[in-house]
């Protein structure tokens, strides 16, 4: 994935002789250069064949290929072996949801419920987790009661989402209101927060979409901060998704699409993550730039659905500085940019 960091913490470690090959196998895994990490995992696995956090990554890595047996394969021997590690639970649960959308009638709901188990154990093991709570509370809000879901619980999941995250929590809230059609009631949720003022800002970083941009523009829909952009006809995405990872804060930027931040010299480094929500057609593709003072300091490659890219660039000095998104071979079909994390720091 780029899994968030608290995912890809080791709970178990390796044996000390195999320190390294971990640290390169994770190395690879988080610079979303899939097919070397795996085979980097694969012969971990060799030496190692029960350790829970090799069979963790390499479920993960399974589920990335749309293999969901293989990756329940690997999930339970990562349970099996330390059944106490909540994100284990909770990406079991995900390799079972993804199998129970693959499977015929009369056995997905055994492997939705199975799902449901998992997602709950993840929670009961760490209730902090915030990923695991969100997975529970997709489950909830998208499963028939006979399996478990429902509204109430749905919403009852929501409120402790935003004890721990007011950001995650608006999401989720957000996406009930949607489910009801209730637009501008999600609107006003998600909105429920001003922007900054960077100029006064006195931290040393801050998050782009949380502060007040100079202009933006879009190539489908309006600018939006730290959620996408959604209206009566296409309103099943609220959340920011880029490799099976939910990103609390960004900026949506359906290419082609362009935002301006008045910097005014006062930072010195912009980072973020980019690429093209999940779900979007391969058919997509976006090229995203950034540049200081009109001077271009930074072009990915043409990304597509399943890719994504770290920026890290100095702004030393830099007044204005623009985040352009454009699609990658002539036209904005499906082009569904992302600027997931997008920090200015000092």
């Amino acid at each position: 994935m780029g899994l968030v960091a608290s995912l890809l913490s080791s709970d178990v470690g390796l044996a000390a002789g195999d320190s390294a090959g971990m640290a390169t196998a994770r190395a690879l895994f988080e610079a979303n250069q899939l097919g070397e990490a795996r085979v980097a995992f694969e012969k971990l696995s060799v030496a190692t064949p029960k350790d829970p956090e090799v069979n963790f990554y390499l479920g993960v890595l399974a589920l990335r290929r749309f293999e969901p047996e293989k990756s329940v394969a690997y999930l339970q021997k990562a349970v099996a072996a330390a059944p106490g590690t909540s994100r284990y639970h909770q990406w079991l649960g995900e390799a079972y949801g993804r199998s129970a959308q693959r499977a015929l009638l009369f056995s997905q709901f055994g492997l939705a419920r199975k799902c449901l188990a998992e997602y709950q154990r993840a929670v009961e093991l760490d209730p902090r987790n915030l990923d695991a709570r969100f997975n529970l509370f997709d489950f909830y809000r998208s499963a028939p009661a006979i399996i478990g879901g429902g509204a109430e619980r749905a919403a009852a999941e929501a409120a402790a989402i935003k004890k721990l995250s007011p950001d995650r929590g608006r999401i989720a809230f957000a996406i009930l209101l949607v489910l009801q059609k209730q637009y501008e009631r999600a609107r006003a949720e998600l909105d429920e927060v001003p922007p900054l003022d960077l100029a006064a800002v006195r931290g040393d970083r801050v998050f782009l979409s949380d502060v007040q941009w100079s202009a933006a523009t879009v190539g489908w829909g309006q600018p939006a901060r730290n959620h996408y952009w959604f209206d009566e006809k296409i309103n099943q995405h609220v959340s920011l998704r880029l490799c099976g990872r939910m990103h609390d804060k960004g900026l949506y930027a359906h290419s082609p699409s362009h935002y301006v931040f008045a910097l005014d010299g006062k930072w010195t480094n912009f980072s973020a993550i980019v690429g093209l929500r999940d779900e979007a057609h391969q058919q997509g593709s976006a090229i995203f730039t950034v540049r200081g003072d009109g001077r271009e300091i930074f072009r990915s490659a043409m990304l597509r659905v399943g890719a994504l890219e770290r920026v890290n660039v100095n702004v030393t000095g830099v007044n204005e500085l623009e985040l352009v998104a454009e699609g990658g071979e002539g036209h904005n079909h499906n082009s569904w940019a992302i600027w997931a994390e997008p920090v200015v720091s000092r």
